[in-house]
């Protein structure tokens, strides 16, 4: 079928019996991923060759082509040279809803910005906002120290008479001033805490806050290299997890692999790379040609709503695919077995799979003390989904951070399978070659779907949780020998990164 591209659908297609008006003109909907591969972007105006599909919403074309551009518009040299249209109501509503609401919330709140720069370490981090320790508060103009001192009784107050027994932003003593997430400079900055931050004051009808906040560069690239150190002791490389061992090395060696939650593949995309089955950005060759099943898939891939995420989507696809690895969506990670097999997977078993970053897909944020628990069991969840296609000798991975192994209790997470126990080994894992190659972690409830580059997970240590399809639990009484990173490690490793840039003195 060929077609012209227009701007807007006038007329939708339903999956009903209706009589058609042929005087109307009608549209089809193409979505990005409905490109050919080889494909030129459409323009207005291009012919396009495409096949037809109905599905509950109507009516798309797919395996779309461009036959023939739009003609090009010729530029009148008298005309007056045009200029840029001023920000109006329209242009204002293509930006995120969190930040419309946000400058509707500060004005409502009657902000009043405050003289000089001001210095502070992140002792608390919600989703939207944290809360930060200043270095010297009496600084603080007079008027600020007070309201300063007002809020924060007021937090401890509501705290202890709400009789949760959680007491006020961990029960510091000292007052701190509340950042919100959109007066972060940078958007791709998440805080975490002990985090060293600069900011700018500002007062309101609620208390203090700082705007105008700069994460400490310093301060990351400290912990960033305390980081690198670990996987460059001899004892940290013995207990991290090669990329051998979980993807194989040469074509003699590949193993068959599975990846789960693939938002835009870049994950899986950067493990080619570092196998040398895909090429490097902006190289055309590579050393090995892949031999075995690489799978990778995700329930849901990015949409309209998230274009750098859509595009970005499109271009590892394409790649991908070119290199003859089978990429799908709706494969469910507690579903494996029957989505893998409604998406006509070519592979029903495989060595490894691999989940990075596990997520509950429903994109709502939840409080940590609720979240732990649930991820405990929709990791076992997974794990027993996972196991029914997967090889007698292969292997269930999980790569979460150092933090989350503890708090989701992943060390007790011993899924059953058939009349034995599988039992969890955790190593450290290095995400830095692979953010190298082009992935990037993002949080599962979408906090930072608006960021160009994310860098949370690369300030935390990062631990990938194996599970042996051939483990069983050690007969009752003997004595258990722990491999790889142990509870003790991770908390070590914590203490020494919440060291790093605080003053020997």
């Amino acid at each position: 079928m060929t077609a012209a591209v227009k701007k807007k659908a006038q007329t939708k297609f339903r999956n009903r019996k209706v009589k058609f008006d042929e005087t109307v003109q009608r549209v089809v909907y193409v979505g990005a991923l409905d490109l050919a591969p080889a494909s030129r972007p459409l323009r207005c105006g291009a012919q396009v060759k495409m096949k037809l599909y109905s599905d509950s919403k109507g009516v798309g074309g797919e395996e779309v082509e461009v036959t023939a551009e739009p003609p090009e518009v010729p530029v009148d040299a008298d005309a007056p040279e045009a200029t840029a249209p001023e920000e109006d109501s329209e242009d204002r509503d293509r930006r995120p809803r969190y930040m419309r609401s946000f400058e509707t919330k500060v004005a409502e709140e009657e902000r009043q910005v405050l003289e000089g720069c001001h210095e502070g370490e992140v002792v608390r981090r919600a989703k939207t906002y944290a809360w930060v320790r200043p270095l010297e508060p009496a600084k603080f103009p007079e008027e600020a120290r007070m309201k300063l001192q007002e809020m924060c009784e007021g937090f401890r107050k509501k705290a202890e008479d709400g009789g949760h027994g959680k007491p006020f932003c961990g029960g510091i003593e000292e007052d701190v001033v509340y950042v919100a997430n959109p007066d972060l400079v940078s958007k791709g900055t998440i805080l975490s805490v002990g985090m060293k931050v600069s900011f700018k004051l500002y007062i309101d009808n609620k208390g203090v806050g700082g705007y105008d906040v700069h994460a400490s560069e310093e301060h990351i690239e400290k912990m960033l290299e305390a980081i690198r150190k670990n996987f460059e002791t001899e004892e940290g490389r013995a207990k991290s997890l090669q990329l051998r061992d979980a993807f194989g090395e040469g074509p003699d060696s590949f193993k068959d692999v599975l990846w789960v939650g693939e938002c835009t593949h870049s994950f899986s995309l950067a493990a080619g790379r570092l196998a040398g089955v895909i090429p490097f950005a902006e190289e055309t060759q590579h050393p090995f040609s892949l031999n075995k099943a690489w799978c990778s898939t995700e329930l849901r891939w990015p949409r309209t709503l998230e274009k750098k995420l859509e595009l970005d989507l499109v271009e590892n696809l394409k790649l991908l695919r070119s290199k003859g690895v089978w990429c799908a969506d709706e494969v469910n990670g507690v579903k494996l077995q029957q989505t893998l097999e409604k998406a006509k997977c070519p592979h029903n078993s495989f060595d490894t799979i691999f989940w990075m970053m596990p997520y509950v897909p429903d994109r709502q944020w939840r409080p940590p003390a609720s979240i732990s628990t649930m991820m405990y069991y929709y990791i076992q969840a997974f794990l027993e989904s996972a196991a029914h296609v997967c090889t007698e000798n292969g292997q269930l991975v999980v790569v979460v951070t150092s933090a989350q192994c503890l708090s989701w209790n992943l060390y007790n997470c011993k899924p059953k399978w058939q009349d034995r126990e599988l039992q969890p080994e955790v190593w450290w894992f290095d995400v830095a070659p692979f953010e190298k190659h082009g992935y990037q972690s993002r949080f599962g409830d979408g906090r930072d779907r608006y960021v160009d580059y994310p860098v949370f997970h690369r300030l935390c240590d990062t631990v990938a949780v194996c599970w042996k399809m051939n483990s069983s639990a050690p007969p009752e009484g003997a004595e258990v020998e722990v491999r790889g990173v142990s509870e003790d490690d991770i908390a070590a490793r914590k203490k020494l990164l919440e060291e790093v840039g605080k003053d020997p003195s």
